[in-house]
């Protein structure tokens, strides 16, 4: 892989993650910063390839797969500014959950990889809280914002807050590593 792949998945992260806050203003930017976010994931998948084939591969396809899902749920106005639709749930988790439990793994396991075994445990700890965070969702009937048992709410709220801290940690010390990543 070359620099400029590793270069290109940061800057595409760092838009994901402005795009996706610009969501506030509207859904539409969720999608671009999905997409971006895709991007992002590939350069990943690029790294750890040689490390694990099989799982950087699933690590792309569920994470690139989500990010696609949610930007043209987003993008055809399906998307529910609630968040109470099942589906886009788990388009979020795809896209922003899962490719930190997998990514994190294998930078755990392959820190030769020039990843450092701390971030990939930071990952792996984000992936499975945000994990939990869809089952509990799930659960709940898909709407985090208000399940159908409130006793619920607690779990949901606990493990996104906590999965959602690491991730963005994890995403922060992942983009600083590929912006300096020397192949």
């Amino acid at each position: 892989m070359t620099n400029n792949l590793s270069r290109l998945g940061g800057i595409a992260a760092i838009f994901g993650i402005l795009l996706s806050i610009a969501y506030m203003f509207n859904p539409v930017f969720l999608g671009f910063g999905a997409l971006a976010f895709a991007v992002f994931i590939f350069a990943l998948y690029r790294i750890f390839n040689s490390e694990s084939a099989g799982l950087s591969l699933a690590g792309a396809v569920v994470g690139i797969a989500g990010a696609a899902l949610l930007a043209f749920l987003t993008l055809t106005s399906q998307f529910q500014t609630t968040q109470s639709n099942a589906t886009q749930g788990m388009a979020m988790w795809a896209a922003f959950f899962f490719p930190p439990l997998v990514f994190g793994y294998l930078a755990y396991r392959h820190p030769g990889a020039g990843m450092p075994r701390t971030l990939g445990l930071i990952g792996l700890l984000g992936g499975v809280f945000g994990l939990l965070n869809a089952i509990f969702s799930l659960i709940g009937g898909g709407d985090w914002m208000n399940p159908n048992n409130p006793a619920l709410s607690p779990f949901i709220m606990g493990t996104y807050l906590i999965g959602m801290v690491l991730m963005l940690v994890w995403l922060a010390w992942t983009i600083i590593l590929l912006m300096r990543r020397k192949d």
